[in-house]
């Protein structure tokens, strides 16, 4: 089956199966809007970065909160990538923070965090 994910202002995650259109899934606990989120290569997890300054790897067996990294950027995280094991996240407070996931303990290690000379009043976002 083929899903989707969506986070939105309401601090919730949802996972829709895509045929049906059907949410099987909410996953609850981010402190504040939940601004970007992707699904870790293994298909177990999906990440989610939010406005509460955290990241979270969910477990999409269970539906419970994995991991969480409280304080990843001093500012609301805007936005994160995954790629094979590279994971950057952004932020209001213009840094990247780029490291790898350890795949068996889901531990992000950040190997360096890039500061970026951005307008505060411009958005920026991550490709992957």
């Amino acid at each position: 089956k083929d899903y989707l994910a969506s986070g939105s202002r309401d601090k919730l995650i949802k996972i829709w199966e895509i045929k049906s259109g059907i949410c099987v899934l909410t996953l609850s606990g981010h402190d504040n809007w939940v601004t970007d989120i992707a699904f870790h290569p293994n298909g177990r997890f999906l990440l989610s970065v939010s406005d509460d300054k955290t990241l979270r790897a969910w477990d999409l067996n269970s539906g419970r909160c994995y991991r969480k990294l409280p304080n990843l950027h001093t500012h609301m995280v805007t936005s994160l990538a995954i790629k094979q094991k590279t994971c950057i996240s952004a932020s209001v407070d213009q840094t990247l923070k780029v490291g790898t996931v350890a795949e068996i303990f889901l531990i992000l290690i950040y190997l360096h965090t890039v500061y970026l000379n951005l307008p505060t009043s411009r958005g920026f976002g991550v490709l992957g």
